[in-house]
């Protein structure tokens, strides 16, 4: 229930077609401290979630993978 997929090899796409149809999980934590940003910044949150939802290579994510005990997840 966190703000991260997991880390997928070249051809996951092509071996699970509905991996572009996913559902982003979000913590309590994470939706919280997004109800005390300013508006401005809770948008450009939504923009940058939808950008992830439809290209998750996207150059405006800056996407790395984690290490540790989040290894396998990614995030943005």
């Amino acid at each position: 229930k966190a703000v991260c997929t997991r880390a997928t090899s070249k051809n996951f796409s092509a071996r699970c077609p509905n991996f572009h149809r996913m559902e982003l999980l979000y913590t309590a934590r994470f939706l919280r401290s997004l109800k005390k940003l300013p508006e401005e910044i809770q948008e450009q949150v939504v923009v940058v979630l939808e950008v992830y939802r439809a290209d998750q290579k996207h150059p405006l994510l800056k996407p790395h993978k984690l290490s540790g005990k989040w290894k396998g997840y990614q995030a943005i």
